[in-house]
Protein backbone atom coordinates (compact mmCIF):
# COMPACT_ATOMS: atom_id res chain seq x y z
CA UNK A 1 0.00 0.00 0.00
CA UNK A 2 1.51 3.17 -0.76
CA UNK A 3 0.93 6.13 1.63
CA UNK A 4 0.85 9.32 -0.13
CA UNK A 5 -1.53 7.55 -2.81
CA UNK A 6 -4.19 6.99 0.23
CA UNK A 7 -3.93 11.18 0.40
CA UNK A 8 -6.06 12.81 3.19
CA UNK A 9 -9.16 14.88 3.36
CA UNK A 10 -9.34 18.42 4.71
CA UNK A 11 -10.45 17.45 8.22
CA UNK A 12 -10.19 14.07 9.68
CA UNK A 13 -10.66 15.94 13.19
CA UNK A 14 -13.98 14.15 13.59
CA UNK A 15 -12.15 10.70 13.39
CA UNK A 16 -9.35 11.31 15.41
CA UNK A 17 -12.25 12.63 17.76
CA UNK A 18 -13.92 9.34 17.59
CA UNK A 19 -10.47 7.22 18.34
CA UNK A 20 -9.60 9.28 21.28
CA UNK A 21 -12.76 8.58 22.99
CA UNK A 22 -12.70 4.72 22.23
CA UNK A 23 -15.19 5.45 19.68
CA UNK A 24 -13.13 2.88 16.74
CA UNK A 25 -15.61 1.30 14.80
CA UNK A 26 -17.12 5.20 14.40
CA UNK A 27 -13.68 6.49 13.46
CA UNK A 28 -13.06 3.79 11.07
CA UNK A 29 -16.39 4.83 9.64
CA UNK A 30 -14.97 8.53 9.27
CA UNK A 31 -11.58 7.72 8.20
CA UNK A 32 -13.31 5.47 5.06
CA UNK A 33 -15.28 8.61 4.40
CA UNK A 34 -12.84 11.21 4.47
CA UNK A 35 -10.79 8.56 2.30
CA UNK A 36 -12.71 8.78 -0.72
CA UNK A 37 -12.60 12.44 -0.70
CA UNK A 38 -8.96 12.53 -0.65
CA UNK A 39 -6.58 15.12 -1.41
CA UNK A 40 -3.09 15.33 -3.08
CA UNK A 41 0.23 17.25 -2.25
CA UNK A 42 0.61 17.87 1.55
CA UNK A 43 2.48 14.53 3.33
CA UNK A 44 2.09 15.73 6.55
CA UNK A 45 -2.14 15.67 6.39
CA UNK A 46 -1.22 12.18 4.55
CA UNK A 47 1.13 10.98 6.91
CA UNK A 48 -1.65 11.87 10.06
CA UNK A 49 -4.10 10.16 8.08
CA UNK A 50 -2.62 6.84 7.46
CA UNK A 51 -1.16 6.57 11.42
CA UNK A 52 -4.80 7.57 12.79
CA UNK A 53 -5.94 4.38 10.04
CA UNK A 54 -3.19 2.01 11.22
CA UNK A 55 -4.02 3.04 14.81
CA UNK A 56 -7.48 2.41 14.53
CA UNK A 57 -7.15 -0.88 12.71
CA UNK A 58 -5.05 -1.79 15.86
CA UNK A 59 -7.90 -0.78 18.32
CA UNK A 60 -10.26 -2.67 16.05
CA UNK A 61 -7.57 -6.10 16.01
CA UNK A 62 -7.11 -5.82 12.39
CA UNK A 63 -2.94 -6.61 12.75
CA UNK A 64 -2.09 -7.12 9.10
CA UNK A 65 -4.31 -3.53 8.48
CA UNK A 66 -2.49 -2.19 11.04
CA UNK A 67 1.28 -3.63 9.98
CA UNK A 68 0.40 -2.61 5.98
CA UNK A 69 -0.74 1.34 6.92
CA UNK A 70 2.26 2.20 9.52
CA UNK A 71 4.82 0.40 7.75
CA UNK A 72 4.98 3.21 4.85
CA UNK A 73 4.77 5.43 7.99
CA UNK A 74 7.88 4.43 9.22
CA UNK A 75 9.42 4.98 6.40
CA UNK A 76 8.15 8.47 5.53
CA UNK A 77 8.92 9.70 9.19
CA UNK A 78 12.78 8.52 9.01
CA UNK A 79 12.71 10.56 6.18
CA UNK A 80 10.88 13.84 7.62
CA UNK A 81 10.49 13.40 11.13
CA UNK A 82 8.35 16.64 11.07
CA UNK A 83 5.63 14.87 9.49
CA UNK A 84 3.94 14.08 12.36
CA UNK A 85 4.18 15.51 16.03
CA UNK A 86 6.14 14.21 19.19
CA UNK A 87 2.44 13.02 20.36
CA UNK A 88 2.20 10.96 17.26
CA UNK A 89 5.12 9.78 17.18
CA UNK A 90 4.93 8.27 20.85
CA UNK A 91 1.17 6.78 19.57
CA UNK A 92 3.13 5.30 16.77
CA UNK A 93 6.22 3.95 18.59
CA UNK A 94 3.37 2.24 21.58
CA UNK A 95 1.64 0.94 19.21
CA UNK A 96 4.39 -0.61 17.13
CA UNK A 97 5.94 -1.63 20.84
CA UNK A 98 2.57 -4.09 21.77
CA UNK A 99 1.92 -5.41 18.05
CA UNK A 100 3.00 -8.44 18.17
CA UNK A 101 5.83 -9.76 15.67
Amino acid sequence: MALFAVGCAPSFSGAVRAYEHGRYAEAMEELRAVEADACRGNNSDATRYALYRGLTHFALGDLAATRAWFAPIERAVAAQPELLSNDETHRLAAARAHLPR
